[in-house]
């Protein structure tokens, strides 16, 4: 769980305090908000962390994994082709993994995403046992990443949206938990499957344009409750044995009545904190930059002086219910998918970087991860089609100039989503290195 709370400063007693009560009040919120299972939801999520990891992701360990595996692997056995994922997407269930799901076919059920947003192109192997959910089980995919995707840009072939990355890692992770039948365990109820918590790592960024990008994902853990299950998953994403990204994440299947209990995220703030001075951002940088390729997910942008933090970025979004995403995110269950609220995120830093850095040019700028350093977000709630607005905190923590190189600047910042009042991500940890083609450096510092 993230500690850190960069509006106001606290004890450290007193922040210790508060991450005892929001555990609780976490738990509470995704167990149907019922006293009477509090103590079996509490086991769960004690449960989830202690399993040991037996699997470190360092670049050498996920080198080595990729090696041990035949090229053919990669490149001549296909488990499940595109028209099988399109099935899963769209169509019967147990046309992609057998009558165990006939149940399903008139029910609604865990998909994964769509048209434009799915990012596999394939299958090629999965290593695991169905309803075998007390062991490891992998999975190995491959995406063939056309020459214009929503999640690239123009601008720079190794400028890819966050949100890309965050797909192409995650989606596989949904394909091996269905053929492992984990809904199974519950056949009765109609599960949503929503992913909780991840953290990842970046290690190269090479040109991705028109490549094809291996995807391994690795079920570590598996808890299941009286009607919610809880999954732990490595990932790592490469390409011709280079290692990309790694990390790890959380998914969840929950029962009806626990998203409805859903309220966000506690706060000790509004989304309407005192600023001092304000200053707006032109979202039209970000086409500038990318085109019409990359997903913007900011309608406007303000950069403010508040009292509480010197450098804080807020982006609005309008919630419209015809909004692509929805309808590639999921059949029978549409909501926004969090990798594109932690993508407005990097959108609002990249417009600070635009304003304070390149002097208002979005062409003397190239705004790209920070490798080794772990990115952590944490979702607890969710944008729907009848939301109204999705509003975007960004919190600039540090800005550090690169020692040799004067026009570079590596910015630190964490982040928050609200949904109208509520605060439903946080993310934290988030490094970005601009580098401006012309700097008068400390100009605008």
């Amino acid at each position: 769980m993230n500690a850190k709370q960069f509006v106001i400063k606290k004890s450290k007693s007193i922040r210790a305090f508060e991450i005892l009560k929001e555990t609780e009040e976490e738990v509470r919120r995704y167990g149907d908000a019922l006293s009477t299972r509090m103590a079996e939801m509490q086991k769960m999520a004690a449960a989830l962390p202690q399993i040991p990891r037996k699997t470190t992701f360092t670049f050498q360990n996920v080198k080595r994994s990729i090696q041990k595996q035949s090229r053919k692997v990669f490149r001549t056995q296909i488990w499940m082709n595109e028209t099988q994922l399109a099935e899963f997407a769209n169509g019967s269930m147990a046309a992609c993994f057998g009558d165990e799901y006939l149940i399903y076919e008139d029910r609604r059920h865990p998909r994964i995403p769509r048209g434009e947003l799915m990012l596999m192109s394939r299958i090629d192997k999965v290593i695991g046992e169905r309803h075998q959910l007390n062991q490891s089980a992998e999975i190995y995919a491959a995406y063939d990443i056309p020459a214009q995707a929503w999640f690239g840009s123009e601008h720079s072939k190794n400028e890819i949206a966050l949100a890309g990355y965050l797909e192409m890692a995650l989606q596989p992770c949904g394909v091996l938990s269905a053929h492992l039948g984990t809904s199974l365990v519950h056949p009765e109820i109609d599960f949503y499957f929503r992913n909780l918590d991840g953290e990842l790592t970046f290690f190269e960024l090479p040109d991705l344009s028109g490549e094809t990008i291996n995807v391994y994902g690795k079920m570590t853990s598996t808890v299941v409750g009286a009607d919610t299950i809880l999954q732990r998953f490595d990932f790592s994403l490469s390409m011709d044995e280079r290692l990309i990204l790694s990390g790890n994440t959380v998914f969840g299947y929950f029962h009806p009545k626990a998203m409805a209990a859903q309220r966000g995220m506690e706060s000790v703030e509004t989304h309407q904190f005192p600023l001092t001075a304000s200053e707006p951002l032109p979202v039209a940088w970000i086409h500038q930059r990318h085109g019409e390729q990359r997903a913007l997910m900011i309608k406007e942008a303000t950069l403010y002086a508040a009292k509480a933090n010197p450098q804080t970025i807020v982006g609005l979004y309008e919630i419209d219910a015809n909004d692509w995403f929805f309808k590639a995110h999921f059949l029978h269950d549409p909501v926004m998918p969090g990798s594109l609220g932690i993508e407005a995120a990097t959108q609002l830093m990249e417009l600070y970087a635009i304003n304070k850095y390149a002097g208002y040019n979005p062409e003397q700028l190239t705004f790209t991860p920070v490798t080794e350093e772990k990115v952590s977000w944490k979702y607890r709630g969710q944008i729907l089609p009848d939301d109204n607005e999705m509003l975007v905190k960004v919190f600039i923590i540090d800005e550090i100039p690169d020692a040799l190189d004067p026009n570079e600047v590596k910015i630190i910042a964490s982040a928050e989503v609200w949904k109208d009042t509520t605060k439903i991500y946080e993310i934290s940890n988030i490094q970005y290195l601009a580098k401006m083609a012309e700097i008068e450096h400390g100009a605008r510092l």
